[in-house]
């Protein structure tokens, strides 16, 4: 029985890496965009927007906040990290 979920469980980690990959590929897009147009990496309205929205999706889904945050912390960091490459690079 153990078996079955652990299944799951590694099919759920797999789409979630796969969702980052996704997602990865859309900042990307965004980057470019930005460096285009020279737009700032750094979007406090944007990041706010996102923190609220999370936190209403954590609540719904019945997930602890501070646990999405700070998932979301190194999601958000690394595609601002990315941004910057681009940017810079």
């Amino acid at each position: 029985m153990i078996n079955k979920y652990r299944k799951k469980i590694n099919r759920i980690d797999s789409e979630i890496i796969r969702l980052l990959g996704e997602r990865k590929t859309v900042c990307l897009k965004i980057g470019e965009h930005k460096k285009d147009n020279g737009d700032n990496i750094f979007d406090k309205q944007r990041e706010e927007e996102i923190s609220m929205k999370l936190k209403q999706r954590a609540e719904i889904e019945g997930l602890d906040e501070k646990y999405i945050k700070k998932v979301f912390e190194v999601i958000i960091g690394d595609s601002k990290r990315i941004q910057a490459e681009l940017k810079n690079g």
